[in-house]
């Protein structure tokens, strides 16, 4: 076999001291282009990397991340992966949000083989995919809604936390338009300095992964331009999939929006949590 073990797969994370010296190290570079050390460390947080070091895909959840990794792993191993896992409880049933924990990529924090956090994204294709803020808070809302509904312990603290502050009802506010304005006073609560800890990934605004203001990316997929997206990775990392690839799913992912969604008291929560999106993206509110 040409492939060997250590070309494939990585070794040990990088040890605690060892990301605290690349977020410190870091921060003191380009810390003055963030809001706060806090936005600094998190955008930071959840950014895939191959061992080829070919690439950095920063995932803002509810983007189509699950067929962006698809198509990437395609790309980097030549062949698809249709590894599962699931249970009556699990939201999802594909593995590869697992593919760090497997060692064939890895979080760019938790590389001990890189001199500077920076260094590696100046030198890499950066890859971030994207949506239209309104559909991708509807579609976070139903996610949210599914897990309660499924009973998964994923997301059973932000649950708790919804009901807590804006006293959601798990009985009676699940996809109504009342349950969503919740849920956006939620989001906007737990942006508004992070509320003690850093805001969900799949319904946080999408330029706090990305931040384009300070790293922009080389390769932006629309979730509503699939087609384009596998293009303009494909030509950027000169490689195709050998087969039919694993575009962004744009089925589930595009349900309709509820007519009441455009109401001024929607839209108002909506621009207020996510105004910068729309700005940063070029999404109409």
């Amino acid at each position: 076999m040409e492939k060997t073990g250590s070309k494939l797969f990585f070794d040990r994370p990088a040890k605690p001291a060892q990301r605290a010296h690349l977020l410190a190290a870091s921060y003191e570079k380009i810390g003055s282009c963030f809001e706060s050390r806090a936005a600094h460390h998190l955008f930071f947080q959840y950014i895939f990397t191959p061992k080829s070091n070919a690439w950095a895909y920063s995932p803002a959840g509810k983007t189509g991340t699950n067929s962006a990794l698809a198509l990437l792993f395609e790309l980097e191993f030549g062949v698809p992966l249709k590894a599962t896992v699931s249970s009556e409880a699990n939201l999802s049933d594909s593995a590869l949000h697992l593919t760090m924990a497997a060692g064939v990529f890895r979080e760019l924090l938790a590389r001990h083989d890189i001199e500077s956090l920076a260094g590696y994204l100046d030198k890499t294709v950066r890859i971030a995919t994207i949506r239209n803020p309104t559909g991708r808070a509807w579609s976070s809302f139903r996610y949210l809604c599914k897990s309660n509904r499924l009973g998964s312990p994923q997301f059973v603290e932000e649950r708790i936390r919804l009901t807590a502050a804006t006293g959601f009802d798990w009985e009676e506010h699940p996809f109504t338009q009342d349950g969503f304005e919740r849920f956006l006073d939620y989001v906007h609560l737990s942006v508004s300095g992070f509320a003690g800890r850093a805001p969900n990934s799949h319904w946080r605004p999408q330029w706090l992964d990305i931040r384009p203001d300070v790293y922009k990316p080389n390769v932006v997929g629309r979730l509503e331009e699939a087609d384009k997206f596998e293009r303009d990775l494909c030509e950027a990392l000169g490689k195709r999939p050998k087969g039919a690839s694993a575009r962004l799913n744009v089925n589930d992912e595009m349900a309709s929006l509820p007519e009441w969604i455009g109401r001024s008291e929607v839209r108002s929560r909506l621009i207020s949590v996510y105004g910068k999106d729309y700005e940063a993206f070029g999404y109409e509110p």
